[in-house]
C-alpha cells in the first residue's frame, strides 16, 4: 500500500477497500494479474484517493474521484512512463478488475496511446468475436488510434449482444462500452468478477471469447 493514499476512513473500511483488490487480483486468471502487474510500462501501482490523483499529482480528469488506468504520469510539462490504477476509495471489486483488465490490455500499447491497444492482435480477435465491427481500413484505424475515445468510437459499429444486466441489489443497468477498448474491461470484469447475486446475460460470444484467450 503506498504512503499518502485514502484507503478508508477507519480500520474496517480500509480491510473493506483492501478485500475488494484482493477479491478482483483473485477473479482473474492468474496470467492476466501477472502481465497487468508488470508489463512494458514497469510495476503497477495501485492508488486510493479522492482527487484522481497519480502519483506525481497529475488529475487528468480535474479534481474529483476517478478510476482509470494510466501508462504515464506528468509532473508540470514532465511526462513519464507508468503504470497506475487511480481508485476512488471505496471502489468495488468489478471497478478495480476493470481497470486490472486495462493494465493487461494496454501492456504493449505506447504510453499514453490507449487506442493503439486495438491494433494488437488479442484485441482484433475480441472484435472479431464479439459483434464489433470497424467501419474504416485498417490503415485508417491505425491513423485514428491516437484519438479520443469518442473518435475512435465513431469508427465502430456494434451488432452484438444486449449488453444490459442487473446488479446485485436489483438493479438493471448497461455496461458502459462505447468502443471495444471499454467493452473488454466492462464485460470481462462482469464476468471475472460479478458479486454473487448478479444476473448476467449469456453473453455466449463474450464468455467463449475471454475463457478460450485469457482463461
Amino acid at each position: 500500500m503506498i504512503a499518502g493514499q485514502d484507503w478508508g476512513a477507519d480500520e474496517a473500511a480500509r480491510l473493506r477497500n483492501l478485500g475488494a483488490l484482493a477479491s478482483a487480483l483473485a477473479s482473474l486468471p492468474a496470467n492476466v494479474v501477472s502481465l497487468a502487474a508488470y508489463n512494458s510500462h514497469g510495476s503497477l501501482s495501485v492508488l486510493s484517493n479522492e482527487a484522481g490523483r497519480t502519483l506525481a499529482g497529475w488529475q487528468p480528469y480535474g479534481g474529483g474521484a476517478a478510476n482509470f488506468y494510466t501508462t504515464q504520469d506528468r509532473d508540470g510539462d514532465s511526462r513519464s512512463v507508468a503504470s497506475q490504477i487511480v481508485l476512488q476509495t471505496g471502489a468495488d471489486g468489478v471497478t478495480i478488475a476493470h481497470e486490472l483488465l486495462h493494465a493487461y490490455q494496454m501492456r504493449d500499447a505506447p504510453s499514453g496511446s490507449y487506442g493503439q491497444a486495438l491494433l494488437a492482435a488479442e484485441m482484433r480477435s475480441f472484435i472479431t468475436a464479439t459483434g464489433w465491427v470497424l467501419t474504416v481500413s485498417d490503415e485508417e484505424l491505425a491513423s485514428r488510434s491516437h484519438g479520443s475515445w469518442d473518435e475512435i468510437a465513431a469508427i465502430f459499429r456494434y451488432d452484438g449482444a444486449d449488453l444490459t444486466y442487473v446488479s446485485e441489489t436489483g438493479e438493471t443497468l448497461q455496461a458502459y462500452a462505447p468502443n471495444p477498448v471499454e467493452a473488454f474491461a466492462a464485460i470481462g470484469a462482469l464476468i471475472y468478477a460479478a458479486p454473487d447475486g448478479s444476473v448476467l446475460p449469456d453473453w455466449t460470444e463474450y464468455r467463449r471469447w475471454f475463457e478460450s484467450n485469457l482463461g
